[in-house]
């Protein structure tokens, strides 16, 4: 008998530590990528915002 252990986040895993960054940070998306959707994107950025975290963005949406 095999188990699976499920781990589920209240939040994305990409959030769990935006208040632990201490250098420079540099969000780059292409828009028009399908591979990689753009809602993370999005939500790094806005978390970022809302702790007035320095940061650069580069995003391609055509």
């Amino acid at each position: 008998m095999f188990r699976v252990r499920i781990r589920t986040f209240k939040k994305p895993c990409h959030l769990h530590k935006v208040d632990r960054l201490n250098e420079k940070l540099l969000l780059v998306h292409d828009g028009e990528d399908e591979r990689a959707p753009i809602d993370p994107f999005e939500s790094l950025a806005d978390a970022t915002d809302k702790r007035d975290y320095t940061k650069e963005t580069l995003c391609s949406l055509n």
